[in-house]
């Protein structure tokens, strides 16, 4: 029985990685030089997030319009209870204020995205490379942000959606990663990090994130009804699946669990998401982890392989072939629940093997 193969994952070197920062701060390495996690790339002063304001919502204007309605410069010190943005409604005759929450220092790093932040008072800080690669180039001082791109070598898994800025950070898992979650189930370990937010990203989800300080978002599935509302996408967004409540197949999400000590890095312009893990040992030469076949070809399904199904009512899921029977054109998949079912061939996909 053939079967169209598309990898979960796929092992591949000098896969492009920046690392970026926002501070005062001195870069310590140089072009050509190999890192590894613990060798330090930048040093210097920084500030953390205190709050984050998404200001579209919550003056209700677009983002390329966020600038015209602040009224603290950035770089300002500010007291609990300032004025930060300000916008005249109703003719003028009433306006909508945002005041600061906490003390602290006005930043405008993420207002393209819509967003002004309140940052803690500089501290000294160094920035570990956390993955094995070599330094590609060096970008000079800009306005105190610094840039460093690597070369690494890592997991690959391609998205079906991915949008926003590249980003990377370490991986967390947001409880077993597997169920829909809200955002009162957003914890203190999503703040600086890639969060595995389960089968679908909700608004209400979105933005807990972001409170949070996450990085990025790795998700299973989105309805497009909640997509149509995530606007600016502040945060980027890899969905590995498609539209709709679909778990992130088991491949990935058993990596993803499994390297919960790894940094990733969403690269959107790729449409990928690179896992690198801590250790560096990662077998390239089999072409990749669960690796079967060529990518995007067909071929021919065996018992113990993984699948992803595409039929109602349990589509997106995974599971591993059981019985293949080529007489119906059928195969018996063993699904993460315990439960088997008979799939037809067009509508099962080859994701890798055991």
């Amino acid at each position: 029985m053939l079967v169209w193969y598309r990898p979960a994952l796929v092992a591949k070197v000098k896969q492009p990685y920046s690392i970026d920062f926002d501070g005062d701060v001195a870069c310590t390495v140089k072009t050509g030089d190999t890192v590894v996690p613990s060798t330090v790339i930048f040093e210097g002063r920084s500030s953390g997030i205190l709050q984050t304001i998404r200001v579209c919502r919550e003056l209700g204007v677009e983002v390329p319009d966020v600038s015209k309605y602040v009224v603290k410069d950035d770089g300002e010190i500010i007291e609990r209870g300032d004025i930060i943005l300000c916008r005249s409604v109703a003719m003028g005759t009433a306006e909508r204020i945002i005041r600061a929450s906490t003390s602290g220092r006005v930043s405008h790093s993420r207002i393209e995205t819509g967003i002004v932040d309140i940052r803690a008072p500089f501290s000294e800080v160094s920035v570990p490379a956390g993955v094995h690669g070599r330094v590609v180039r060096v970008y000079p001082d800009r306005s105190f942000h610094r840039r460093v791109d690597l070369e690494v070598t890592g997991y690959a898994a391609s998205g079906f959606n991915v949008t926003g800025a590249k980003v990377s950070g370490p991986i967390h898992v947001l409880k077993d990663g597997t169920s829909v979650y809200r955002g009162i189930d957003v914890d203190g370990g999503c703040a600086n990090a890639l969060v595995v937010a389960g089968r679908s990203l909700s608004l209400a989800l979105y933005e807990a994130l972001i409170e949070a300080g996450a990085k990025g978002v790795i998700v299973g599935g989105v309805p497009q009804t909640e997509y149509r509302l995530l606007s600016d996408f502040p945060i980027p967004v890899f969905v590995s699946e498609g539209w709709g409540i679909i778990p992130i197949n088991s491949v990935l999400h058993g990596v993803l669990k499994e390297h919960t000590d790894a940094v990733g890095y969403i690269d959107p312009e790729e449409g990928t998401l690179l896992v690198c893990p801590a250790s560096g040992g990662i077998d390239v030469e089999s072409g990749g982890i669960y690796q079967a076949g060529l990518p995007g070809e067909p071929m021919l399904l065996t018992k113990g392989q993984k699948v992803q199904v595409w039929d109602m009512p349990f589509w997106g899921y995974c599971g591993t072939v059981r019985d293949v029977l080529e007489n119906e054109d059928l195969a018996q998949v063993l699904l993460g629940s315990g439960q088997k079912v008979l799939v037809p061939s067009g509508c099962l996909v080859a994701i890798g093997e055991e």
